[in-house]
């Protein structure tokens, strides 16, 4: 095969690659993140918050796996994306409990999928902190 025939694939699979991409991030902007961060701008979590760092999302058809920082208090929970997912567009969001409708959780118990202020977008994350928003929002009432 000629050299330059293989250049000329290389590109062009890189090129399309990108193009994807590009689609696949402007895509998390506008229907993730985007919905999340405008109907609910990030607020400064109370005194009582429970953070956890790196905690994996799926946000509508996006799987953020370790990427989101996760603050939980009495009134909100708070998703603030890791620097990567920022400078990509991803802005943080604090969303009201009364907001928050536990839509299923998985038989292990290891996720827990709710629907957003009635909105179709669907958020599936760890139990420790969506299951909060059937005990109210206090981080220590999960039973």
């Amino acid at each position: 095969m000629n050299a330059w025939l293989v250049v000329a694939i290389v590109v062009g699979v890189c090129l399309m690659d990108g193009v994807i991409l590009v689609a696949l991030l402007s895509g998390l902007k506008k229907t993730a993140f985007g919905p999340l961060s405008e109907r609910y701008p990030a607020l400064p979590p109370g005194e009582d918050a429970v953070t956890r760092r790196f905690q994996s999302f799926r946000i509508g058809m996006y799987s953020l796996g370790f990427s989101i920082h996760v603050t939980a208090d009495e009134t909100h929970l708070h998703l603030n994306p890791a620097g990567f997912w920022r400078r990509l567009g991803a802005g943080p969001s604090s969303i009201p409990w009364s907001q928050i409708e536990v839509v299923r959780r998985s038989r292990r118990g290891n996720w827990t999928t709710v629907r957003i202020g009635g909105h179709p977008l669907r958020i599936s994350g760890p139990p420790w902190c969506l299951d909060l928003a059937d005990a109210g929002g206090e981080p220590g009432n999960t039973g």
